[in-house]
């Protein structure tokens, strides 16, 4: 069995190889490089989880923010909106 310091750092190898990888197929500032099919695929999920409530007055916390494309994307919807990324 393996520690929690073996499992931590072999996932950050392959998190880490990953984006590597993808960031030398796609180039760095491309929403392909951090996982997305295409804009449209990220934009359909933006807009899927803003579809699921209203967030004006509300807060996000987006974990794994990358390039802050979906706070973009809230920020041109929502006047009360409070982001955290």
């Amino acid at each position: 069995m393996r520690s929690g310091i073996e499992m931590q750092t072999k996932d950050n190898a392959i998190v880490k190889a990953y984006h590597q990888d993808r960031i030398a197929r796609f180039g760095q500032s491309t929403v392909e490089a951090l996982g997305w099919k295409n804009e449209d695929s990220q934009r359909k999920r933006f807009q899927d989880f803003c579809d699921f409530a209203d967030l004006n007055g509300k807060s996000v916390l987006d974990v794994g923010c990358g390039q802050a494309d979906f706070y973009h994307f809230l920020t041109n919807r929502y006047r009360d909106l409070r982001y955290t990324g």
